[in-house]
């Protein structure tokens, strides 16, 4: 794969890509993502959200926080929020590798490495009906994304160590737990393929929702 190509453009409002719900979509989870916010003071304030399940607050979700401009998980169980934090401001202006994930008895954060960043005990997690999204909460959420994503991998289970090795190449697309896998490097179009196994295609609500860019790998 070449260093440069297409990648995920979120920069406005309606910047939104979803699948429908599946049952694949509820319990535990493990998501992994390359991301490059944008540099701009203002980009964080109204706390973006990167991916959810569901409308914000209702089942999880991946989001900066508007004030501290820290990158965190939440799980909702049975309506209480349960929370995993980054310790750093996410870096702007460069590619970063995280990973969230729900194992069933804690919900945990990691930056590119083996070892969580935080962790939370939770021991459930509210399922809902509600799409897949990537970029806000809803369209328009007003907790848009600005910046760039690549390589979004969901897994039902995913370890550490796991992530550590593999998020600098290209997942085989028949690997163990893979739910889906979304590279976001089409030159343009309404759906971002789904190279996992599941066909859980992406519907891009702004066809020029990609750009040419550096990628991380």
């Amino acid at each position: 794969r070449d260093s440069a190509g297409y990648v995920g453009q979120f920069k406005t409002r309606g910047d939104v890509a979803s699948v429908a719900h599946s049952a694949l979509l509820n319990g535990p989870f493990a998501c992994e993502f390359w991301i490059h916010p944008f540099a701009k003071a203002n980009d964080f304030n109204a706390g973006p959200v990167v991916v959810c399940k569901g409308n914000i607050n209702t089942s999880w979700q991946v989001q900066i926080d508007g004030a501290s401009g820290k990158l965190f998980c939440r799980v909702k169980q049975g309506g209480v929020s349960k929370e995993a934090w980054d310790t750093i401001t996410t870096p702007r202006n460069t590619w970063t590798a995280y990973m969230a994930r729900f194992t069933g008895t804690a919900v945990e954060l990691y930056r590119g490495a083996s070892s969580p960043v935080a962790s939370t005990a939770c021991t459930g997690i509210d399922s809902n009906a509600g799409p897949l999204r990537f970029g806000d909460a809803d369209t328009p959420k007003g907790n848009s994304l600005r910046g760039l994503l690549y390589d979004v991998r969901l897994w039902s289970a995913r370890s550490g160590a796991e992530f550590a090795a593999g998020m600098n190449a290209p997942v085989d697309p028949a690997a163990p737990g893979l739910l889906g896998n979304w590279m976001f490097d089409e030159d343009s179009g309404p759906i971002a393929v789904d190279r996992g196994p599941n066909a859980l295609h992406l519907s891009v609500a702004n066809c020029d929702q990609r750009t040419q860019f550096a990628r991380p790998y």
